[in-house]
């Protein structure tokens, strides 16, 4: 088990550092220096594997004290911050009845005493983040329907204002002196930096994309909502090909998040050079936040519960086939399925049930949840998930039930795999397993491992890598939407493997 621990460094005397505490993360001085408020597992005797929430502790840098602030099996703490005259620490607090589902929320609690926190925010989606102003009103980040909207809220009143709307989505942010840095990601551009003066007045800081983006042309996106038969509404985009001609019709890609709390929109980071790219080949693209998805609320976000696969399969079909019907350029004898961990697990789900699809990708996805649980690090999503363990005779059938791999019989549409090999979070295995089952059965399968790259491949891995894996999913559509095969795309020397 790794320890992380805090020392305090007295300038005059830096040859001398203090321990203050143990298992402590997110530290941050009070404004007057007489505390520091930090998060860490919570007191006991319960080994740390087993504790899946946080407290809070006030650290006294010169008498080297620590005190619990904020300790309460009922609830978990993380993110303290003071307010401007150090009276309150405002922490994010999440109840840890339902994990998987309840919303991070803002509360205050008095420095001075161990007391109940007091919600500061009505706001119904989780916080992703959050500071303090000068005045002492509270800015905060929150994923809201497709979006990432920047908002502030006075303690005082509760009182909400939004200081950045939008289908844009506020990345990081910071304020001082009334004034507040943030970098926005955009449509037609993935990533700035912007600052927003007292006025209200905002100007562009950095031009980094620019030059890079005058020579290309971009799709944008158009928003749609549509009503489920139970009546849950579910928001969806859908991007043309960015270069089209009046009388054709385009290949489409079915593309599906992950999470499953995840949640696209144009404000959404991670996926725009994805979207672009596919465009960019010819592309239609349409996607949607599902039962289960973020950015709604409590009461959506719990939509999927015992259900990932059948309520929000029907989910995102039920977005296609509203684009197939209002979209003339879409060619719906050439549509395609992709999306990676829990969507590689929904697209597995998919083509077991619905053959519309002329080729499917699935990436680090979770395809047996029996085996997820053994060796998952987010194993603990199966409990929380479906209400149980796979050892539990009420369970064990559901989570069958509930597996893409019980439906491998029943694949039909070419279909690519794709994982990581050092993948901690979904691993391997059942990839392997379903391509083994897939291959036994002479179905048209084929597997792609990447060499020591993790479930943040897409993200955050090795560019050659991220490279080679978006243009083997082109290549493999390729083969389908223009029927033909293509001869396999690499990129530099990347040792991606093909079985």
């Amino acid at each position: 088990m790794r320890i992380s621990t805090l020392y305090h460094v007295a300038l005059d005397a830096p040859e001398k550092p203090a321990r203050l505490a143990e298992s402590v993360n997110n530290c941050i001085y009070a404004p007057n220096a007489k505390a520091i408020a930090c998060a860490g597992l919570p007191q006991g005797t319960t080994h740390p594997d087993r504790v899946r929430r946080s407290a809070v502790y006030l650290l006294d840098p010169l008498n080297n004290s620590k005190r619990a602030l904020l300790d309460n099996p009922d609830s978990s703490y993380r993110n303290p911050r003071f307010s401007p005259d150090s009276k309150s620490l405002y922490v994010l607090l999440q109840e840890t009845d339902e994990p998987a589902f309840r919303q991070a929320r803002l509360a205050r609690v008095p420095v001075s005493a161990s007391a109940t926190p007091e919600l500061v925010s009505k706001w119904s989606s989780t916080i992703q983040d959050f500071t303090i102003a000068n005045d002492g009103a509270v800015l905060f980040t929150s994923p809201w329907q497709g979006g990432f909207p920047l908002h502030r809220v006075s303690p005082a009143d509760k009182r909400h204002n939004p200081v950045i709307e939008g289908p844009v989505g506020v990345q990081v942010f910071d304020e001082g002196a009334g004034r507040i840095v943030y970098a926005l990601t955009q449509i037609d551009n993935p990533n700035e930096l912007y600052l927003r003066d007292k006025d209200g007045s905002t100007r562009r800081l950095t031009t980094l994309n620019t030059e890079w983006l005058a020579s290309r042309q971009l799709a944008t996106a158009q928003e749609k909502w549509i009503t489920r038969p139970d009546g849950l509404k579910v928001q969806t985009w859908v991007m043309n090909p960015t270069r089209t001609e009046s009388n054709r019709k385009y290949p489409w890609v079915l593309d599906i998040h992950g999470g499953p709390t995840a949640m696209w929109g144009p404000g959404e980071f991670s996926m725009w050079h994805e979207f672009q790219l596919l465009c960019a080949w010819g592309y239609g693209v349409v996607y949607s936040n599902p039962r289960g998805s973020g950015g709604y609320g409590y009461d959506f976000q719990r939509a999927n519960f015992k259900n990932w696969g059948e309520k929000p399969a029907g989910d995102v079909l039920a977005a296609l086939d509203e684009a197939v019907r209002t979209n003339p350029l879409i060619d719906r004898d050439r549509l395609f399925i992709t999306g990676g961990s829990y969507a590689g697990y929904l697209t597995a789900w998919i083509i077991g049930h619905d053959h519309r699809f002329k080729a499917a990708v699935a990436q680090r996805g979770v395809y047996h949840l029996t085996t997820f649980y053994g060796e998952g690090n987010a194993f603990f999503l199966v409990k929380n998930a479906f209400g149980g363990r796979p050892y539990e005779d009420a369970t064990r059938p559901l989570l069958d039930q509930q597996s893409p791999f019980t439906y491998a019989s029943e694949i039909r549409t070419p279909f690519l795999i794709i994982h990581g090999s050092s993948d901690l979070r979904t691993g391997v295995t059942q990839s392997e397993m379903l391509y083994r089952a897939l291959k036994d059965m002479g179905k048209p399968v084929e597997y792609i491992r990447y060499p020591g790259a993790g479930h943040e491949l897409t993200r955050s891995g090795d560019p050659l890598q991220r490279m080679d894996h978006a243009l083997r999913i082109i290549e493999f559509f390729e083969r389908y939407a223009n029927n033909q095969s293509p001869a396999p795309v690499f990129i530099g020397n990347s040792t991606a493997g093909s079985q």
